[in-house]
C-alpha cells in the first residue's frame, strides 16, 4: 500500500467520523421533537439500510426488509436543509451498520410526484439513528 493511498483512506475515514459525531448531535438536539400529538397517523419501522441515494428531486433509502411492500422512504429535495439532514443521517447508518427509525404515514402516497413508487416506497416524515 503505498503513502497515498494511506493518506486518502485515512481522510475519508475522518470525515466518516467527523459526520456521525455531527448527526449524533443534530440527533440529540432534536430528539423529541416528534410527538405522537405532533404525528396521530405516523407509524414506525426500524429499517437497516442497504442503499442511499440521491437524485434531483428526492433522496431515498432502501431498507434491507419491507414492511407491508414499502421498501424504500423518500425525502423530497426541495427543503435542502431537511434533505440533507436525512441524507447525512441515512448516509451514517448505511456506513456505520446502524439502524434508523422511521416515521412516516403509510397512507401518504404522494411521493409519487417526486419519483417514489406508490406500491413500494413512502415519505419519511422524521428519522433517527438507534
Amino acid at each position: 500500500m503505498n503513502h497515498s493511498h494511506i493518506v486518502r483512506t485515512a481522510v475519508v475515514f475522518g470525515l466518516l467520523a467527523v459526520l456521525a459525531a455531527a448527526v449524533r448531535v443534530e440527533a440529540q438536539n432534536l430528539s423529541g421533537n416528534l410527538s405522537s400529538v405532533d404525528a396521530p397517523n405516523l407509524n414506525t419501522t426500524i429499517c437497516t439500510p442497504i442503499v442511499v441515494g440521491e437524485f434531483n428531486n428526492r433522496i431515498h433509502v432502501r431498507c434491507s426488509v419491507p414492511v407491508s411492500g414499502i421498501v424504500y422512504f423518500a425525502v423530497a429535495t426541495s427543503d435542502a436543509n431537511r434533505a440533507a439532514r436525512h441524507l447525512a443521517l441515512w448516509s451514517t447508518a448505511l456506513v456505520t451498520g446502524r439502524d434508523l427509525r422511521i416515521y412516516y404515514d403509510p397512507a401518504n402516497t404522494s411521493g409519487v410526484s417526486i419519483g417514489c413508487g406508490a406500491s413500494d416506497c413512502r415519505l419519511a416524515d422524521w428519522s433517527e439513528l438507534l
